[in-house]
C-alpha cells in the first residue's frame, strides 16, 4: 500500500490498520518487523505484539563476525580481484577459457566471479566460495606470457596465497550453517517460527572453538557465540512454537527451566483461546426459542409432565439392558474446562506419531488432529502463522521495484497494487 507523507510511526500504523480493515484479519498473534524504529513504534502504536526478525539477526551476527582486520583484508582483496576481471572483458574469456581447459568441458560455464553486496553477508559469503575455487585458475591467467604487465601484477597482488586460501576455506565452512539457517527462517512456503530454536541451538554448536582452528576462525566464533546469546534470548513465541510441533515437543534442546515455562504458557493460551470461542458463542446473538406446535382441533392438549432428574441422568444406548440400570447409572455431570485442558495436553505429550503422519506437512497434520486436540490445534493456529523472518515481506518490496521501473513509471498505486498481488498468487490458482 502506497504510504503517503513521510514514513513515520504514525503513518506506517494508519497503513497497516487500513490494510487490516480492508482484508478484514482481525487481531494479529504477533507482527514480524525488523529493527527499523519507525516500524517499531508504528507496531507499538497498533498495541501489537512485535516479533524482532531471525533473518536480520543472523546478518547482524555474522556482519560483526567479519568485522575483523584480518578479514576485512581478505575482503578487500577479493573486491578489487572481482572488480578487475568484471571491467575486463579480456580477462573475464581467459578465466572462462581456464575453466574449459582444467575441467576438460567444451561447453562455457558459468562460473563468473560474484561481487558482493555489503548489505547481504550470504552474498559475501557466496564471493569468497567462489573466488576460493576460481584462484587456481585466476594465478595461471597472471603466469600467462599473452597478457600484458599491468594485468599480470594486480592479480597477482591480490590474488589469495595458499596460507590465505586455507583460512577462507575455514571461514567458509563457519558460515554455511547460518546461510542454511537464513534459508529455513526465510522460507515463506511453509510454517517457520517453530525451526527458531533448533536453529539457534545448532548456530551456537557450530561456534564451538576447536584445538586446530585458525586464529581468525576462534576470533570469528566468539564474536559469533556472544552476539547469538544477545540477540537469540528465550522468547515465548519461538518457544511454544516449538512445543507445538510434534517433531520438538519435547524440547531436547531447551533447559529444563524453559521446558517448564512453555508448558506453562502452553496450558494459559490454551486457556485463553478457549474463553475465547465461548465468548463468541454467547456474543454471538440471543438464540430464539423453538416455536410450539400448535395442536391438531381433534386432538387434546396434553399438559406435559416435568421431566424427572434422575431420569434425566440415566443416557443409555439404544441396546442397554434396563434391568442393569441401577448399577450402571453414570453421571453426566460435566468435567471442569482445567480439568480437560490438562487431560488433552498430557495426552498431545504422550500421543505417537503413526507411520503415515511422515507425508504429512506440520500444518496438516495439526488439521488431522484437530479434533484430538481441540484448544491445542488453535493455539497452534495462531503460533505457526507468525513468520520468524520479514524477509517474504521484503521481498515484496523487491518485486515492486521490478514493476515499476525507468520505463515503466506512471503506473498507479493502485494497478501496482493488483500486479503485485497477481504475481505473489498466481501460483495458488494456475
Amino acid at each position: 500500500m502506497q504510504v503517503e507523507g513521510q514514513h513515520t510511526g504514525e503513518n506506517i500504523a494508519a497503513s497497516i490498520q487500513r490494510t487490516v480493515d480492508e482484508w478484514s484479519i482481525g487481531l494479529p498473534n504477533a507482527v514480524t518487523t525488523d529493527n527499523a524504529a519507525n516500524e517499531q513504534k508504528a507496531i507499538r502504536l497498533l498495541g501489537y505484539t512485535r516479533f524482532g526478525c531471525y533473518g536480520h539477526r543472523i546478518n547482524l551476527v555474522v556482519k560483526k563476525a567479519i568485522q575483523c582486520d584480518e578479514i576485512k583484508d581478505l575482503l578487500k582483496k577479493g573486491r578489487t580481484l572481482v572488480s578487475f576481471f568484471h571491467k575486463s572483458s579480456s580477462a573475464t574469456d581467459m578465466l572462462a577459457e581456464q575453466q574449459r581447459l582444467n575441467t576438460g568441458q567444451t561447453e562455457k560455464q558459468d562460473h563468473r566471479l560474484i561481487m558482493d553486496c555489503k548489505t547481504r553477508w550470504n552474498s559475501t559469503l557466496n564471493m569468497l566460495d567462489r573466488l576460493v575455487e576460481q584462484t587456481p585458475y585466476i594465478v595461471n591467467i597472471a603466469n600467462l606470457t599473452t597478457i600484458s604487465k599491468s594485468t599480470s601484477q594486480t592479480i597477482k597482488l591480490n590474488a589469495y596465497s595458499f596460507a590465505e586460501m586455507s583460512i577462507l576455506q575455514d571461514v567458509i565452512k563457519l558460515l554455511k550453517p547460518f546461510e542454511i539457517a537464513t534459508t529455513v527462517l526465510c522460507s515463506q512456503i511453509s510454517p517457520t517460527m517453530q525451526h527458531v530454536m533448533p536453529v539457534t541451538k545448532k548456530l551456537l554448536s557450530a561456534t564451538e572453538e576447536h584445538e586446530d582452528d585458525a586464529e581468525v576462525v576462534k576470533i570469528m566464533k566468539r564474536k559469533m557465540a556472544t552476539e547469538l546469546r544477545k540477540r537469540a534470548e528465550t522468547e515465548e513465541l519461538p518457544l511454544l512454537a516449538a512445543l507445538l510441533n510434534p517433531d520438538t515437543k519435547l524440547l531436547p534442546f531447551a533447559t529444563d527451566e524453559e521446558k517448564q515455562r512453555a508448558r506453562q504458557l502452553l496450558r494459559e493460551k490454551a486457556s485463553v483461546t478457549k474463553v475465547k470461542k465461548d465468548e463468541q458463542l454467547e456474543t454471538a446473538g440471543p438464540t430464539l426459542p423453538q416455536l410450539p406446535e400448535i395442536p391438531n382441533d381433534d386432538d387434546e392438549v396434553q399438559v406435559k409432565e416435568p421431566e424427572n432428574p434422575a431420569k434425566k441422568a440415566r443416557i443409555q444406548c439404544s441396546d442397554a439392558i434396563e434391568w442393569l440400570g441401577d448399577v450402571c447409572i453414570t453421571s453426566v455431570s460435566e468435567m471442569p474446562k482445567e480439568t480437560l485442558l490438562d487431560a488433552e495436553i498430557d495426552r498431545y505429550f504422550s500421543f505417537t506419531r503413526k507411520e503415515s503422519d511422515a507425508s504429512l506437512t506440520l500444518l496438516q497434520w495439526w488439521k488431522e488432529n484437530e479434533q484430538i486436540f481441540p484448544n491445542l490445534a488453535a493455539v497452534a493456529k495462531g503460533v505457526l502463522s507468525v513468520p520468524a523472518s520479514s524477509v517474504p515481506a521484503e521481498r515484496v518490496f523487491s518485486l515492486a521495484g521490478t514493476i515499476v521501473s525507468k520505463k515503466r513509471n506512471r503506473l498507479s498505486p493502485e494497478n501496482v497494487n493488483k500486479f503485485i498481488f497477481l504475481n505473489m498468487n498466481m501460483k495458488l490458482y494456475w
